[in-house]
């Protein structure tokens, strides 16, 4: 699992390098669920056909723990 650390995503060159990287791990692990953690945003991008889920640390924290 890859999940990307950002304080925030506001910055257009910042957002754009961490979904290339995000999408660039899918790819490579053949992964779906794919997350962005920041300080306090909470939006969802789709790029690829994929969706990418951009969240607060703290509710990232606070997700139950799931097998893949």
């Amino acid at each position: 699992m890859h999940i990307p650390v950002t304080w925030d995503m506001t910055d257009e060159i910042t957002c754009e390098r961490e979904i290339r990287g995000v999408l660039e791990a899918a790819r490579a692990t053949r992964c779906d669920n794919l997350f962005i953690v920041t300080k306090d945003e909470e939006r969802i991008i789709s790029r690829e056909s994929k969706q990418i889920n951009i969240v607060p640390a703290w509710k990232w924290l606070l997700q139950p723990i799931t097998q893949a």
